[in-house]
């Protein structure tokens, strides 16, 4: 074809939907809208949700609901968000302006709460994961897997099936993750300023409805110091990401009648640890003990019972992910932000440990890892971009195997009545299996 004629044919335009962009979320829609719990178990209420709803239909009257908890504090990780309840409020007032409300059709009302309020954002963050698989050079159809595969494999789409702030705040982080990525690789310095607020909008709103994406919230402005451009941009960007947190840090501070007592002030307030001696009966409760029981729940938020690698061992590929990050010739920029990931990963894993928050409490595997999981997860992709040998894919074949597996036998039932109080993947499959069993109907 002559160059004249091919002058005159018209530009190819880039198609306004692509099909694996969308494979994620239509597959985990399609997987979790018929699990919902108002669907699994209509009549059971557990009592953080019937509390959220009623948090929910008082701001509906226009009186907002006001905790007496700390905006940041023990209690804001086991108590329900008022900040989640005023989120929610938009889709209830919506349902209400439909002609539905909480008297008449608690059941429908509880179903388009979750939906619009937990699943469809969980389901979107697949997307956002598909666009920054962008940075590993993938194909589509492994940039549609990687999606699928952090929401899943990382636990997030057991609680999108429940009235959980912690997958929602899951969903806004990764949202801010994909800001700063997209401002970090930008090749316009002034547009990439404006991804800076929403960055920090979606990030702080994530720590507003969990307390555990704190550290990843304060991370990630530092992550754009190490941006290859002018230090005055870098100055004006982490300004505007300040910017745009303040509005949900005034809002979430606003929504708390209690000042915050600070991390140190609660740690020092924590009650002594100490051990009996059987045969004597000598009473020690110096560091000794201390550190064992401490020690104790760390391998029970590790790998034990409530075990983060215990239920989705494929978080450790996100780790190697990250050291491969760090060892290859990829941007400052774009390591800085891989080890913020591990670091707040690490630091929120050790602050529940010394919380001493009882993990009867914590639902399947541990809800308050949830939120950062899936974004450290997101770093396998370098280990994906690299070759390896059969053995290797197998290992990881069969740890992401395991990992969806035991996160969709999660998604049946996250936040049963009672609690967990063994290993949960293993109960969750009792409970499927056996749901009227005598042992689980005392917790019931």
């Amino acid at each position: 074809m002559s160059s004249v004629a091919a002058h005159f044919l018209p530009a190819a335009r880039k198609p306004w939907v692509r099909p694996w962009a969308l494979a994620g979320p239509i597959a985990l829609l399609v997987f979790c809208l018929p699990m919902l719990r108002p669907l699994q178990h209509p009549v059971e209420l557990p009592a953080e949700e019937a509390q959220l709803v009623e948090m929910v239909r008082q701001n509906l009257t226009g009186k907002l609901y006001i905790a007496d908890t700390p905006p940041i504090s023990l209690q804001s990780l086991t108590t329900p968000s008022p900040t989640f309840a005023l989120v929610l409020a938009g889709p209830a007032w919506l349902m209400q302006t439909l002609g539905f409300d909480f008297s008449n059709n608690p059941t429908l009302m509880a179903y388009m709460l979750i939906a619009i309020g937990v699943t469809l954002p969980v389901a979107l963050s697949a997307g956002l994961i598909y666009r920054m698989g962008r940075l590993f050079e993938l194909n589509r159809p492994q940039r549609a897997a990687l999606g699928l595969t952090c929401v899943t494999a990382s636990g997030l789409v057991s609680y999108a099936t429940t009235l959980s702030a912690h997958a929602l705040a899951a969903a806004l982080l990764i949202a801010a993750a994909y800001c700063v990525l997209t401002a970090l690789r930008s090749h316009r310095e002034r547009a990439a300023l404006l991804w800076c607020p929403l960055a920090g909008l979606a990030a702080m709103l994530s720590a507003a409805l969990d307390p555990s994406t704190l550290p990843i919230a304060i991370l990630l402005p530092m992550v754009l110091i190490a941006w290859p451009v002018g230090w005055h941009f870098r100055v004006i960007a982490i300004a505007m990401y300040i910017i745009g947190s303040i509005a949900p840090m005034v809002l979430h501070h606003a929504l708390h009648a209690q000042p915050t007592p600070g991390p140190i002030a609660e740690l020092a307030a924590q009650p002594p640890i100490f051990t009996i001696d059987d045969i004597s009966g000598d009473i020690d409760s110096g560091p000794g003990p201390w550190l064992a029981y401490h020690i104790d729940r760390l391998f029970t938020a590790t790998v034990g019972t409530h075990g983060l690698l215990s239920h989705f061992p494929l978080l450790l590929l996100g780790a190697v992910g990250v050291a491969m990050m760090m060892h290859r010739n990829w941007p400052e920029s774009v390591k800085w932000l891989a080890g913020a990931t591990l670091i707040a990963g690490v630091v929120s894993v050790l602050a529940i440990v010394l919380s001493r928050i009882s993990f009867v409490d914590a639902g399947f595997a541990t809800r308050w890892f949830i939120a950062f999981s899936p974004l450290l997860l997101f770093w396998c992709g370098a280990w994906l971009k690299a070759r390896h040998t059969r053995s290797a894919w197998l290992a990881a074949g069969l740890a992401g195997g395991f990992s969806i597996a035991v996160a969709l036998i999660g998604a049946a039932r996250p936040q049963p009545p009672g609690g967990y109080t063994g290993y949960t993947a293993a109960n969750a499959l009792e409970r499927i299996v056996h749901p009227g069993a005598p042992g689980f109907a005392k917790q019931n």
